[in-house]
């Protein structure tokens, strides 16, 4: 759902659903690292930050996921949040 929100343009939308997805599936880094697009899209570095802090605890750095996120933003023509991403991962 979150993918969708955020493909719509809806990022705040995105946020809470990988939120309470967080809650339920709380070991899988993509949740956080796509909450980090849809906070950094919002324009909250902080709480992109935090999520991006708590994937690597559990995936360290996991180069294919923000690469995989970073064409979501790109393909949403958010390429100052994909280039944030990938700036993250090195």
């Amino acid at each position: 759902m979150a993918a969708l929100y955020q493909s719509h343009r809806q990022p705040d939308r995105a946020l809470a659903a990988l939120r309470t997805a967080s809650r339920i599936y709380d070991s899988d880094p993509t949740l956080f690292i796509a909450g980090a697009d849809a906070a950094l899209t919002l324009g909250q570095s902080h709480l992109a930050d935090s999520l991006l802090a708590r994937a690597e605890l559990l995936c360290s750095r996991c180069p294919g996921y923000y690469r995989t996120q970073a064409l979501a933003a790109r393909s949403r023509g958010d390429s100052a949040v994909a280039d944030s991403l990938l700036a993250r991962m090195r």
